[in-house]
């Protein structure tokens, strides 16, 4: 199976990659709004402030107006030569005061001196209205009348100026304003416009990158289903991307070659299964023959004439005996599968067998050193002896002399390890899957059907076997059993 990597594992997850996109996207909209709002709001003050200086120059211009009417009605009096109008008169010099302490809060600082000078100038001409024109006009003294009156005419004139220049001065503000008020629409509209394609920009950036990361991986996905739905297993993705993206195309990957890999074991299974009825068939009719020829070959060696004879006769039924164990081979592999499972005590039987074939030399000289830990396995124990038997003889005959083959047992939470270990020559990495192919051999005068035997009585039992090589030379093989068998 391919090695597997998560989004956990991944630089850059598609999640994190949306999320710090919208994040970035929301991020520069609120700004742009931020940046809006800020440029409305100072538009709209200056707006405010143009409309308060347009109404601040018309009270201006009306405190110069009330002014003058205050002169009018001086000029009434003069001419009437009666006190008439002095009521009229007062009322207009309480407007300029009020007029004109209004406005001084409100103007330029640069122009508060004009309506200081002008609330002087108001009481200036009412002092010189009480007390020198009023009197003069009821005494009928023309001259003092005058004199007094020219006076005030240069007062007013005086304070007319001061009124409009003041007036004027707040109309060049209110100008500013509005300089700054067009000013500031023209970069709202441009920062708007600006934010637009940024905004744009953005967006673009975003729908390109999910395009490449997303949805042309995500179609190079649908393009690999669709051939391996046609029935090509050899369909495999490889997307530059990253993420959960990268992550499905490695679980396909992983898919496609479990598929794969299913495909091949189904079929070796039927092969297998194939070959197994075949065997059985040929074995049973071939069996009898032998057995009968046999049969003849040890009644007439007693009876050979002479030594070369019996010799010959003996050659024969080594030859007869060896057909004999093929047919037994091919038996074993043929009834691989049939089981009779019962718990087994597996320390017990791994030392009894190593301890049999000891004792019955076949392994030669050589030793079997055994450690196992002792737990009980459902199993068919005459089926695993045969397995764990064939091993061994398999690490004694490629052991080198004095050289021991270890047998071990490791029990773990669900499974049982069994290793058989030599220091033999090894296996080829190239062979190493097909020695447990059935008639696939290298030994001179082997069968190749040992090994096959083994290999179909574990699966049986619903476990594994593999070779491996050997830290320091020879092999191991390795059965690996579930604890209770399905």
């Amino acid at each position: 199976m391919l090695p597997q990597r998560g989004a956990a594992r991944s630089s850059s997850s598609l999640a994190r990659r949306l999320l710090i996109a919208f994040g970035a996207t929301t991020l520069l909209a609120m700004s742009v709004c931020a940046t809006l709002l800020v440029l409305v709001r100072e538009l709209a003050e200056n707006v405010d402030a143009v409309r308060r200086d347009e109404r601040l120059a018309l009270d201006a211009l009306r405190l110069g107006v009330a002014v003058r009417e205050q002169y009018i009605h001086e000029a009434h009096t003069i001419i009437e030569g009666d006190r008439s109008h002095l009521g009229h008169h007062g009322d207009w010099v309480a407007r300029v005061r009020r007029d004109t302490r209004r406005l001084a809060s409100a103007v330029p600082p640069g122009e508060r001196w004009r309506l200081d000078r002008t609330a002087e100038t108001s009481a200036a001409l009412v002092r010189l209205f009480e007390i020198d024109i009023v009197p003069a006009v009821e005494r009928g003294d023309r001259n003092a009348v005058r004199s007094a009156h020219r006076t005030v005419d240069a007062l007013v004139a005086r304070t007319a100026g001061d009124t409009d220049a003041v007036a004027a001065a707040l109309e060049t503000r209110m100008a500013e304003a509005q300089s700054r008020s067009a000013q500031l629409t023209r970069v709202a509209f441009g920062a708007t416009g600006l934010s637009m394609l940024v905004l744009v920009g953005v967006g673009f950036v975003i729908v390109a990158g999910l395009r490449r990361d997303v949805l042309q991986p995500l179609g190079a996905l649908a393009a690999a289903a669709r051939r391996m739905g046609e029935g090509d297993l050899t369909t495999r993705v490889d997307v530059a991307a990253k993420g959960e993206i990268r992550a499905l195309s490695d679980a396909f990957n992983r898919m496609a070659e479990e598929l794969r890999a299913r495909e091949e074991r189904l079929l070796a299974s039927e092969r297998l299964a194939a070959i197994g009825q075949l065997a059985a068939g040929l074995a049973h009719e071939v069996n009898n023959p032998i057995g009968i020829i046999r049969g003849y070959l040890r009644t007439m060696i007693p009876e050979a004439r002479d030594d070369e004879q019996r010799n010959e006769l003996e050659i024969l039924d080594e030859e007869a005996r060896s057909c004999q164990r093929l047919v037994e081979d091919l038996l074993a592999f043929a009834r691989a599968r049939e089981l009779d499972v019962d718990p087994v005590a597996i320390a017990a039987l791994l030392s009894e067998t190593a301890r049999r074939l000891e004792s019955s030399g076949e392994l030669g000289s050589t030793r079997v050193h055994t450690r196992v830990d002792d737990v009980v396995v459902a199993a068919d124990e005459g089926r695993l002896r045969q397995v764990v038997s064939n091993l061994v003889r398999n690490a004694a005959q490629v052991s080198p002399p004095g050289e021991p083959v270890e047998l071990t047992g490791e029990a773990r939470e669900h499974d049982y390890v069994v290793t058989v270990a030599d220091r033999g020559p090894g296996i080829a990495q190239d062979d190493r899957a097909r020695v447990f192919e059935p008639f696939w051999s290298k030994r001179p005068g082997g069968t190749g059907l040992g090994l096959a035997v083994c290999a179909g009585i574990v699966r049986a039992h619903g476990g594994r076997i593999e070779a491996r090589p050997r830290d320091g030379g020879g092999t191991e093989m390795v059965v690996t059993l579930p604890r209770e068998t399905p």
